[in-house]
This record gives C-alpha cells, sequence and structure tokens, in this order.
C-alpha cells in the first residue's frame, strides 16, 4: 500500500495565495471485508481585499477517485467539484465579528447522472474571548 499527503502553498502577493494538494489513503475498514482506495486532487486560488478592504474571494476544483474492493464491488467513483465563494467581514466591535458570505458548488460524478448544484448565503457573528 502506498499513502501520501501534501500540500504546496504559493503566495502570489500579499493578497494572494494558490494551493495545490494530493492525497491518497488507502484504508482497511475495521471489522470489514472490504477495502477502499481514495484519491484526492485539488487547487485553490484565495484573494484577500479583492475590490475592497475586507472581500475575500476563494475558487477552487477538487478531484476525487475512490475505489472500493472486497466482497461487495462497487463501480469506480470519480467526482469533479468546483467551489466559489465570496465574502465580506468586518469587526463591529473589538471582539464581535460580522461576515456575510456566499457560496457556490458544483458537483458531477459518474455514480449519479444528476448533478449537484449547490448556492448559499450565509451571515455569522464571531465573538472572541
Amino acid at each position: 500500500r502506498f499513502q501520501y499527503n501534501g500540500a504546496l502553498t504559493h503566495d502570489i502577493s500579499r493578497t494572494a495565495r494558490q494551493r495545490f494538494s494530493a492525497v491518497r489513503e488507502p484504508a482497511s475498514t475495521f471489522g470489514s471485508t472490504t477495502e477502499s482506495d481514495k484519491t484526492a486532487l485539488s487547487y485553490d486560488f484565495a484573494k484577500q481585499d479583492l475590490f475592497i478592504y475586507n472581500l475575500k474571494l476563494l475558487l477552487g476544483v477538487m478531484f476525487v477517485r475512490a475505489e472500493t474492493k472486497g466482497v461487495v464491488e462497487l463501480p469506480l467513483e470519480e467526482t469533479l467539484r468546483y467551489t466559489a465563494q465570496l465574502e465580506y467581514a468586518q469587526y463591529i466591535t473589538r471582539r464581535l465579528r460580522r461576515a456575510l458570505r456566499y457560496e457556490y458548488y458544483y458537483e458531477n460524478t459518474n455514480i449519479d447522472k444528476e448533478i449537484l448544484e449547490e448556492q448559499r448565503i450565509a451571515l455569522t457573528f464571531e465573538y472572541s474571548l
């Protein structure tokens, strides 16, 4: 069995960063007769202070290849997922932070013919002690 987990991060500028990561996880399931083999490759790009101060953009793509072997033979699953996030955050007080975030997810897999598309808008408040 061969297993790895690694990431490379490159700071393009003071406010922009890109990251590539690769993970392979062969795993024996405890008490089971099946084994799984999963490989994931991902790339992310983040830009802080996009057009205005405290506006953050995150774009990402991930490819996952999962295979299950053993008593139950499942087909090879390949998943491609795109992510986009836009967040505006600011401190209301010294300890209270407010963030408004828009998230978009697009996922396509060879197992399920239906494409998963999801959009979220979230308003969060964080209090620091």
